[in-house]
């Protein structure tokens, strides 16, 4: 009896430990989550961007949130954030499926609008599973997009 007791207590922690650990290890958000947190939200294809925008000064400080809405894992993602007089690049890197990235940054602030141009690589997330589909073309993707800044 007493083991039985024990075997089913360990199991409980053990069960509570690796529940916790992968709500705070993964990049895992809903989109109710991220909506409020921020502000302002905008879908591609692909992808879901989630954005804070508040002015200090004279620049806009953008808070923003890139998540992975498709079924694949996104591979080598970049990021260019065009405005009227400046160009950032950023390094996503890879994007787990319904997973996201964030950063911030900073554009001047009589800007009211961002151009965004990313291009990414789109694999089957358990490639590493199946050795012979390794060397499968990957899908590239480039496209473009506009964030409004309000």
């Amino acid at each position: 009896m007493r083991t039985k007791f024990t075997a089913k207590f360990i199991l409980i922690v053990l069960m509570g430990v690796m529940l916790s650990a992968c709500h705070f290890s993964f990049g895992f958000k809903t989109d109710l989550s991220l909506r409020k947190k921020y502000e302002y939200s905008h879908k591609t294809d692909n992808l879901k961007f989630f954005y804070n925008v508040k002015t200090i000064g004279n620049e806009k400080k953008i808070e923003m949130a890139v998540k992975n809405a498709s079924n694949m894992y996104i591979a080598n993602m970049a990021l260019n954030i065009n405005t009227q007089d400046t160009q950032q690049y950023f390094y996503i890197g890879n994007i787990k499926n319904l997973s996201r990235k964030t950063l911030e940054f900073s554009v001047p602030s009589e800007n009211d609008k961002l151009r965004l141009s990313y291009h990414y690589n789109l694999t089957s997330e358990d490639v590493f599973l199946n050795p012979s589909s390794q060397f499968q073309e990957t899908n590239s993707v480039e496209n473009q997009t506009i964030l409004f800044l309000e």
